[in-house]
């Protein structure tokens, strides 16, 4: 298959993401990702809410065969991630570039991925973040309740 029909494909898939999703085991009031499509369908946006506030946003979208995220931090940097084909059905996003990024400095987010479960309803969100000090990998399991 190629690159722009698996960047497709898996753009659509993140679509499905569409609603709001709560951390297993953490209280939906104190922590929440909320997925939505702007830009008539042609952005997916990933909205993390502490409370009620938000605490970061990454934005994903198609670049002509490329599959593309912009992650707004909230420590200030913006890390540009492209989607890569590990072969795997993991979706997964590796660093490109991006700006206000000092590894010296904050940590950057410098890859993320997706495990959706058979049924829809469940998701592992995965992150790394890479800094002087080397990357720090972490996921969270997720449960759509919206």
């Amino acid at each position: 298959m190629a690159q722009a029909d698996r960047a497709h494909l898996a753009f659509e898939e993140m679509k499905t993401y569409v609603g709001t999703w709560e951390r297993v085991g953490v209280s939906r009031e104190n922590f929440r990702i909320l997925y939505s499509l702007t830009a008539n369908g042609s952005v997916l946006v990933e909205t993390w809410m502490r409370g009620d506030k938000v605490h970061s946003l990454t934005v994903y979208h198609m670049d002509d065969s490329r599959l593309l995220s912009t992650h707004y931090c909230p420590q200030g940097n913006l890390p540009r991630l492209a989607l890569v084909h590990d072969g795997s059905d993991v979706i997964t996003f590796d660093y490109l570039d991006g700006t206000n990024i000092d590894a010296s400095g904050n940590p950057y987010q410098s890859g993320a991925s997706f495990a959706l479960g058979d049924s829809g309803d469940s998701m592992v969100r995965g992150e790394i973040y890479a800094s002087d000090e080397g990357d720090s990998p972490s996921s969270i399991t997720l449960q759509r309740y919206e």
